[in-house]
């Protein structure tokens, strides 16, 4: 049986119907209204936005996701805390269990798929997306009640909740909230900002700075004071970041540590359009691109030159964030962690946002020691394409300099120009190791003494691709 559900959007200052869905035993075919056409709305694709095709069909099959313009809006599975209050939340409503994958992904996604990142909203219906739009704003939470929501999110990311009490605290201060991807985890939301510009704790749902929050946890600990510190070196490189807060405090003897990034798919609370380079290579050629990591720099080149309105401006910070993820330790730097914001005729690179330098915690998942998560110049990525070297290896290439300067001269860039621009980042980041080793020796000793990642690996690790970029 055919399932329907439509997206909106409130891009243009007022909520419009952006697109109809139907899921069929076969495939999902999301449609753009005629409205929507003649409004000139972006729909959930650049590539077919560019290419004027109002109408995308996704293929379906026993185990096919949702297609990743639609997945971004919705929490992923296994343990994610959003996953767990989403699923109690939807449970009161419909029985879910049972369902193949995709099914239990659409219910979830016209359930709560709306105010994610990006511009769209999904909806069941267009009278739920009226209603949904008529909905007063959230109250503004005390700072006790801050601080027990930020307490309970750590508990239930940690998996240390006592009872679905905690879970009803976050239902009752921030409702149905989208997910976001990613190894910590994070929550859409809105902070306040005292007079001087800094956060002191405070949420404010709907009216404040809206951000996207990170929560330190024992799975990690010691990534957001990293992360934090990755953030201000990438600015120093000259790379645009998003405002940064970080709020540290104890709630009932229990320390919490949460950052929040300002959100730059929002102005003055309106959506811009956001999407990664995997949905965007996904788009083109669905045949190739399976998973994150899949494809090259060089694809994400391709990708960028077509859809960006300043592929010159583009093409250096691409060369900027690839060589600082080398010199940060940030192995991690996958396809949905490149993202182009804005509409067909405004679309550029967007800011830097999850620099995590994911080798510092290499004795955790076998796959964060690794040079490149996406292959460049017939080196590096996870492996699953052919045997590149270096991929999946802990080892640092000797010609590691030569071949970002490759990569570099393959995007039009001049040897030169490439050489000069990885000393200068070198340069840069001269003090980084020292840095990083003392802002998780500090942390972890204050909050996880008993766990602690390989700092003495890590710092080894830096030291060698350093010494590689020198050449």
């Amino acid at each position: 049986m055919d399932k329907y559900g439509v997206l909106w959007t409130r891009y243009s200052g007022s909520p419009v119907k952006l697109a109809e869905m139907t899921l069929t035993p076969s495939e999902l075919r999301v449609t753009k209204t005629k409205e929507a056409i003649n409004l000139g709305l972006p729909g959930i694709s650049l590539v077919h936005d560019k290419l004027n095709h109002p109408t995308m069909v996704f293929p379906r099959t026993p185990t096919s996701n949702l297609p990743p313009q639609l997945r971004v809006l919705m929490p992923p599975r296994n343990n994610n805390p959003q996953y767990v209050i989403l699923s109690k939340l939807l449970e009161r409503r419909i029985n879910i269990r049972g369902m193949p994958i995709i099914d239990q992904e659409w219910e979830m996604l016209l359930f709560a798929g709306r105010n994610g990142i990006g511009h769209v909203d999904a909806f069941k219906s267009d009278q739920d997306a009226e209603r949904y739009y008529l909905i007063p704003s959230r109250k503004d939470l005390s700072k006790e009640g801050s601080s027990a929501l930020w307490a309970a999110f750590k508990r239930i990311a940690e998996g240390t909740a006592s009872n679905d009490d905690e879970i009803e605290e976050i239902i009752e201060a921030i409702g149905p909230t989208p997910g976001v991807t990613g190894f910590n985890p994070k929550l859409l939301t809105g902070i306040t900002l005292n007079a001087n510009g800094d956060w002191d704790g405070l949420t404010s749902p709907d009216n404040g700075t809206l951000v996207l929050a990170k929560i330190d946890t024992p799975h990690y600990p010691g990534l957001i004071p990293l992360e934090h510190l990755c953030y201000q070196y990438h600015k120093l490189a000259g790379l645009d970041i998003p405002r940064i807060w970080r709020h540290e405090f104890e709630f009932k003897s229990e320390k919490v540590s949460v950052m929040a990034t300002e959100r730059f798919d929002r102005h003055h609370g309106l959506p811009i359009p956001l999407e990664s380079l995997y949905s965007i290579l996904q788009s083109g050629s669905p045949g190739k691109f399976f998973d994150t990591t899949d494809g090259s720099m060089e694809d994400v080149w391709k990708a960028l030159k077509l859809v960006s309105e300043n592929s010159t401006l583009d093409r250096a910070d691409l060369f900027t964030r690839l060589v600082m993820s080398f010199l940060t330790g940030n192995g991690d730097l996958h396809l949905e962690n490149w993202a182009i914001l804005g509409a067909n005729g405004n679309a550029r690179l967007s800011p830097v946002f999850d620099p995590a330098p994911m080798r510092a915690y290499r004795g955790m998942r076998a796959n964060h020691d690794i040079l490149s998560a996406i292959s460049f110049s017939g080196i590096g990525g996870m492996g699953d394409l052919g045997d590149l070297p270096f991929a999946q290896a802990g080892k640092t290439p000797d010609n590691l300099f030569e071949k970002i300067c490759e990569f570099g001269v393959h995007m039009g860039m001049s040897a030169k120009h490439c050489r000069d621009r990885v000393a200068e980042l070198v340069n840069i980041t001269k003090d980084y190791p020292d840095h990083a080793a003392s802002t998780i020796k500090a942390y972890v000793n204050q909050y996880y003494k008993p766990k602690s990642p390989d700092i003495d690996g890590f710092i080894t690790t830096l030291g060698q691709v350093r010494d590689a970029c020198r050449k």
